[in-house]
């Protein structure tokens, strides 16, 4: 009994190691996807007419 309890006890530990590797694998897909987003955004943003005459006001 004491070996099927090790044993399941291992598998439990791979499994769990496995579960905490996809949650951190799917979170750090969703982080690289809001940095996307949040570049798309900023991107917009600076393309817009009062930035870019700030920008202009700054470099002369």
């Amino acid at each position: 009994m004491a070996f099927i309890g090790s044993n399941s006890y291992h598998i439990k530990k791979e499994f769990n190691s496995f579960f905490s590797f996809y949650s951190f694998a799917t979170k750090r897909i969703r982080i690289i996807k809001e940095l996307k987003l949040f570049q798309k955004i900023a991107k917009r943003f600076y393309n817009l007419k009062p930035f870019s005459l700030f920008k202009t006001d700054t470099v002369c």
